[in-house]
């Protein structure tokens, strides 16, 4: 709506202005013409002429209030997103993709800021109009205000005008992506892989893709210092990058400098700058003859390292320098235009050349058509429209209607005559065959056509006379766009693209979440064991809710059987009856009923609920004023000494705004092994990992290799001996890994795997960090392998070889044993901040 209006008004100011100015100068027109004689005829035009413009400085601080609201708009619109990023779950998972955050953050923050300012801008040009309305000569008449308004207007335009050009630069990025990013967004979930683990993957894999596009981006301005500055040393060239990325502060610019650090390590990379320079400061660009011919040979290597460097981090494979001859290194330079993409601006300039360019077709011995057709077209002109003088009314006449008005049409429509339109095409194979066939040329159409990519700094360039090549140009300007755009967008579009989906798929994804939790069990199967527990007592409820929770506490574990054991004695279980008891809106009204529910129990006794909130379901066990609340979605429990405490849970919840059904349950009669079953659910379980984080607190951490590791992290990555999986009670047992017999130690890659897909990002990079540390420590006494599936062993191989080794100050006890502690210290029982308040 906002921008119609801006458009329309806009359109609608400049053309009173118009007629405006036109009445101005007729009236000047009459006065030089007739004099005094006209006088009152020169006023009514002055009149016409003052209304005319009063009306479209009013348009046109309409327009600029327009454009305010836009502003105001997309500030907003890009603050909800920032919001979204900063409160994001998918992100908050991993700590690894903090660094991600920090940069989308940074980026985006600096868009806002434009647009903030770009509103300032339209907000003060608006204030300009409005003070030359008032100033006028249908206002009071202040000349301070008239020159004021016009000060405004001049600066509302400035600051419009630079902020445009800035936004543009900095933000606006080539849209369409690579292949290489279709392949990454389009590519299938690995078998087991969670639509978590894949949306992460996703975003680690574009990430990685932006920052293994940085090379090029940044040897790019190397060489666009190098043939600016030909004059620098290695040192003050690189300082003087290092000075560019650090005035700005967009973090993005941080890829940059990491790829400029490690260019300054590398001696290889270094003698690269440096041979640059050495030819860059040897070249030719006099074209008078074949002996400057030769002399520009110097350039041409270098514009062959340029491309042939360039190419080789663009596909990011080894560069190695091979001499070309001058055809082939034109060839070669067409071929990396057209690979990274701005091979059509390099033809688009080259034609300008062949056919703008007075030197070279003086020079010329060729006919410029054999290189350069032409595509005619006759079409007729476009009429000549004069502004409608009515066009602010049918404007205002259209705000009232609404969108769907008949748009305005001219006052008159003047058309007449035909043009003829000309499109030039370069014809490149031509080119390419002559240049190759040097007998067809002539040494001087061959000094013209190869000079086209001769270079050559300096101000003539400003005054009609370009002597820059052809391909240094494209390469600065689209191609420049394009190794830019190449790094950001995986990072600002395509990682956002997947941070957006995770919060339209966030119930999905708590659904998998809650999924693990239920262990592969619906809900009621949960609810109904706590609720036939609860009616022996609520400690041995309380007991079968933080065994639930001990035995899908780790996302992963080698063995199975508790889970399945514990699986089936709840499937076994008959199912109990319930009976509709209350429904409502608000959680006020349940906890009335809740507390009418006390005084109607008779003997104080126990009352067994089912609580349905949206798509959860919560089994209560109710004592009175106190409650025992069970989410079977997250296996908690907790225990709630008064009932008001429960709209605090539900808020903590999330579902204090949803509508409630409250159900009484009646438990089922149990045969004698049904009771054994529950008997057995109901006593505390120990679980091997709960063997291994006692064994690890009495013991202290056990010796594999130089390292001290906790028991838990061993038993998950699946330490084999002698092909023999290590159990938990042997690992519990042990305390130093290097004694044992026969020292064949090894990680089952299949089954490290397999674990991976189960775990978070980052339990999985630790993980891997410590399988790497692990498997490239040397000592004496022990040595690590990989067994298993050999194409698994390569899989995980590559993932080792992305990942950061872990000091050795690191590898200590997993930092989930905090985790795994705190549930054995507390039993699974949760009482929400808040709750005796």
């Amino acid at each position: 709506m906002e921008s119609r209006l801006a458009a329309n008004f806009t359109e609608s100011g400049l053309s009173s202005m118009y007629w405006g100015m036109l009445a101005f100068e007729s009236r000047a027109t009459t006065q030089l013409l007739s004099g005094n004689a006209t006088l009152p005829f020169s006023e009514t035009l002055g009149v016409i002429g003052d209304s005319f413009n009063v009306i479209g400085q009013s348009q046109m601080v309409l327009a600029g209030l327009a454009k305010a609201g836009i502003g105001i708009h997309d500030t907003k619109n890009i603050q909800d997103w920032l919001h979204t990023l900063r409160n994001n779950d998918l992100l908050k998972s991993n700590s690894s993709l903090k660094e991600v955050s920090h940069l989308i953050d940074r980026f985006y923050r600096n868009q806002r800021n434009a647009h903030i300012i770009d509103t300032f801008g339209s907000t003060l040009l608006t204030a300009g109009q409005l003070c030359m309305i008032l100033g006028g000569p249908y206002g009071i008449g202040i000349s301070a205000l008239l020159f004021t308004g016009v000060g405004a207007t001049i600066g509302g335009v400035g600051f419009s005008q630079a902020m445009a050009q800035y936004m543009n630069r900095t933000f606006n990025l080539i849209e369409t992506p690579t292949d290489t990013e279709k392949n990454i967004l389009t590519r299938e979930a690995e078998t087991d892989e969670s639509l978590r683990s894949t949306l992460l993957r996703r975003i680690n894999d574009l990430y990685h893709f932006a920052k293994d596009q940085a090379p090029a981006r940044v040897w790019q301005k190397i060489y666009r210092q190098i043939i600016k500055n030909s004059e620098l040393s290695v040192e003050k060239l690189l300082n003087k990058l290092h000075k560019q990325f650090d005035k700005r502060s967009d973090d993005y610019r941080q890829l940059y400098k990491e790829v400029l650090l490690k260019i300054e390590q590398s001696p290889d990379d270094l003698k690269l700058i440096d041979h640059a320079l050495k030819l860059a400061k040897s070249k030719s660009t006099l074209l008078d003859s074949t002996t400057n011919l030769q002399h520009g040979l110097a350039q041409w290597d270098l514009f062959n390292q340029i491309s042939g460097h360039l190419k080789a981090l663009h596909n990011q494979q080894p560069y190695q320098t091979k001499p070309l001859s001058l055809a082939d290194s034109v060839e070669q330079l067409f071929a990396f235009a057209d690979e990274l993409g701005f091979g059509h601006d390099l033809e688009r300039r080259i034609v300008s050349y062949l056919v703008n360019d007075t030197a070279v077709l003086r020079k010329l011995t060729v006919n410029v058509s054999d290189y350069v057709s032409e595509i005619s077209a006759v079409k007729s002109k476009l009429p000549w429209n004069i502004p409608n003088p009515l066009s602010p009314i049918i404007h205002v006449i259209e705000l009232v209607r609404g969108p769907q008005a008949e748009p305005i049409r001219p006052l008159f429509r003047i058309s007449w005559g035909h043009k003829k339109t000309t499109v030039l095409m370069f014809e490149r194979e031509k080119f390419l065959h002559d240049l190759q066939n040097s007998e067809r040329l002539s040494p001087t159409a061959q000094e013209i056509l190869y000079g086209l990519f001769f270079h050559k700094e300096g101000i003539s360039s400003l005054f009609g006379h370009d002597a820059r090549s052809a391909f240094a140009s494209a390469l600065n300007s689209l191609g420049k766009r394009i190794l830019r755009s190449n790094v950001l967008r995986p990072i600002m579009h395509g990682i956002r693209n997947q941070v957006e989906l995770s919060e339209l798929l966030n119930p999905i994804l708590k659904a998998e979440s809650h999924a693990k939790h239920r262990l592969g069990l619906t809900s009621h199967e949960l609810t109904n064991t706590f609720l036939a527990a609860g009616k022996y007592s609520i400690f041995q409820a309380v007991t079968f809710a933080a065994n639930h929770n001990k035995l899908t506490t780790l996302s992963y574990v080698p063995d199975h059987h508790q889970q399945i054991e514990f699986v089936a004695k709840i499937r076994a279980l008959p199912v109990g009856k319930k009976k509709a008891f209350a429904n409502g809106q608000k959680v006020s009204h349940l906890i009335n009923k809740l507390r009418d529910n006390v005084n109607n129990t008779a003997n104080n006794a126990s009352q067994l609920l089912e609580l349905s909130i949206s798509d959860r379901i919560l089994a209560v066990i109710q004592y009175k004023n106190h409650l025992a609340v069970y989410d079977p979605a997250t296996a908690q429990t907790w225990q709630l000494p008064k009932l008001s405490s429960l709209k605090i849970l539900l808020a903590e919840l999330g579902l204090n705004r949803q509508p409630w059904q409250l159900n009484v349950y009646q438990p089922p009669q149990l045969q004698q092994d049904h009771v054994k079953s529950l008997q057995q659910l109901t006593t505390t379980y120990i679980p091997e990992w709960e063997t291994l984080l006692l064994a690890d607190q009495r013991f202290g951490s056990i010796s594999l290799g130089d390292h001290k590791l906790s028991r838990i992290d061993v038993w998950q990555l699946g330490l084999t001996h002698n092909n023999q999986l290590i159990s938990a009670n042997e690992l519990a047992s042990l305390t130093n890994l290097n004694l044992l017999e026969n020292r064949s130690l090894s990680f089952n890659a299949e089954h490290i795997e397999q674990l991976l897909k189960q775990v978070n990002g980052d339990q999985a990079d630790h993980l891997l960090s410590l399988t790497k540390t692990l498997i490239m420590s040397k000592h004496e006494s022990v040595s690590l392998t990989l067994s298993g599936n050999e194409a698994a062993q390569q899989r995980l191989n590559t993932q080792l070889n992305a990942i950061q080794q872990l000091d050795k100050a690191s590898t200590q006890l997993n930092v989930i044993n905090d985790q795994l502690s705190n549930t054995l210290k507390h039993g699974s029982i949760w009482i929400p901040r808040g709750l005796y308040q």
